[in-house]
């Protein structure tokens, strides 16, 4: 076979190889506008069935965090949420406003008025006979009112001191209506009855405070030597209680277990004692410089404190929590009645506050 018919075969052939090809399904891959071949949809199934062959394989979050784990952290997250919550109440302070209700009693010169006071240091109610008496060091004397009428009861003005002067600086009722009044210039105590007459005085040096005991024993703070005095009503010493613990208390309060409460200004707080004349604990409080006008008192459950400088009343419950704080301008001789009203002196006379809901 020559060279050129060698050539025509071999031709021939490729050209059947060719259409053979394309009968087969060969066929050319369809392009798009842009000229890049598309995928076969079989090519695209692959790709998702296996998607080994074009790299690593998706991870299944679900099968490395499981269900009981999330409800976990949610639990967890919702006792934290309590307990910050539970710690933030706690920790607030009430503070109610109040609604002045009415006055009585008179702010004024002349000395010799009935009524009228002028330099007011001490105020005591009597819840059991609705009474409040008033101390004024200007006018040396103590004026008795009815503090539901705002009536005035009574005054001692000295004149029935015969031996002495009279220079009054604290009072106290007793159980049985008797009425006592400090005399810090002259060391003394005088007792009067409940028809106002003087019974007898006895003789205490340095008092500074004084309180009638749930079992009507008078317990009297001698500041010289850093004692509780305790008298019974006829003035014959029962006991003395050493209060080493203080350093300057101006005020004591005394609830119906015989607890005793000291305002003790040199510290900033209030100090106790139990019945039984035991220290127990002192509240220290977060206020500036205390002034020896404050004044402290126990009512239903509560003890309320007074500060003219600090222009707050502040109500703690007997474990010195600090419960209420309630906003006054300048606060000045504080007592509360049974309703837990808030008994003040003031501009013009006695003041009466009704704490709001």
């Amino acid at each position: 076979m020559t060279k050129s018919k060698k050539s025509i075969t071999k031709a021939r052939n490729s050209e059947k190889k060719t259409i053979s090809g394309r009968r087969g399904g060969n066929k050319p891959q369809k392009q798009n506008s842009a000229g890049i071949p598309l995928e076969k949809p079989q090519d695209v199934v692959a790709q998702a069935i296996e998607p080994s062959q074009r790299g690593t394989a998706p991870t299944n979050h679900a099968a490395q965090f499981p269900r009981w784990m999330g409800w976990m952290l949610l639990g967890i997250l919702l006792v934290v949420g309590i307990e910050i919550a539970f710690i933030t109440k706690s920790k607030m302070v009430n503070i109610p406003t109040t609604t002045h209700i009415q006055t009585f009693g008179v702010r004024g010169a002349p000395p010799m008025a009935k009524g009228k006071f002028w330099g007011p240091m001490y105020l005591r109610l009597d819840v059991i006979s609705k009474r409040i008496g008033l101390v004024d060091i200007n006018f040396n004397k103590v004026i008795i009112w009815n503090y539901q009428t705002g009536k005035l009861l009574h005054e001692i003005d000295g004149s029935q001191i015969k031996e002495g002067t009279f220079n009054p600086s604290g009072l106290e009722f007793d159980r049985e209506g008797n009425l006592y009044i400090l005399d810090r210039k002259g060391s003394g105590v005088y007792q009067f009855s409940t028809e106002y007459t003087l019974q007898r005085k006895w003789e205490v040096s340095s008092p500074i405070d004084i309180k009638a005991g749930p079992d009507n024993t008078i317990c009297i703070y001698n500041g010289s030597k850093n004692e509780l005095l305790q008298f019974d009503p006829q003035g014959q010493e029962v006991g003395r209680i050493p209060t080493k613990q203080l350093k300057n208390p101006v005020r004591l309060a005394m609830d119906e277990n015989g607890t005793t409460y000291f305002l003790d200004i040199g510290q900033k707080a209030i100090v106790v004692y139990d019945a039984h004349g035991r220290y127990r604990k002192t509240w220290k409080l977060k206020v500036g410089k205390l002034s020896p006008a404050s004044a402290l008192t126990y009512r239903n459950g509560s003890i309320y404190f007074c500060e003219t400088n600090l222009q707050q009343i502040l109500i703690f419950n007997l474990k010195g929590k600090l419960v209420k704080k309630i906003n006054m301008a300048y606060p000045v001789n504080m007592d509360v009645d049974e309703n837990n009203r808030i008994y003040l002196t003031g501009h013009s006379g006695i003041d009466i506050y009704e704490l709001n809901p």
